[in-house]
């Protein structure tokens, strides 16, 4: 393996908890950013799926990758339904979505006029 890819890899294991810690903290004094919160689920996920496209190309195929990040990203949703203090939303999870596709997009992109 690469060692550039197994950067990678750590990268996108160090962002895939970050968004877990993020996601799931309760929402009271948390720092709020001035751009909407679906343009956020967006983002991140976008981010995870080039981060994991990029650490595990060739390893996994692209569906697969895709897949766990969606379920992933219920997961997600599910636990802050539970929570109490967050919410679960069916448009959260859309955004997650649009975000992998894109992030799986653009990783394909880059390997192919890399």
């Amino acid at each position: 393996m690469r060692l550039a890819q197994r950067h990678w890899q750590w990268l996108f294991w160090l962002a895939l908890a970050v968004v877990a810690v993020a996601s799931l903290l309760p929402l009271v004094g948390a720092v709020t950013l001035a751009v909407s919160d679906k343009l956020q689920h967006l983002l991140a996920y976008a981010g995870l799926a080039v981060l994991a496209a990029s650490g595990y190309a060739g390893r996994r195929p692209v569906w697969l990758i895709g897949a766990g990040l969606l379920v992933f990203s219920g997961a997600i949703e599910l636990l802050q339904g539970l929570s109490g203090y967050r919410y679960a939303e069916w448009l959260d999870l859309l955004a997650n979505a649009v975000g992998v596709a894109l992030g799986l997009a653009l990783a394909a992109l880059g390997r192919r006029f890399s």
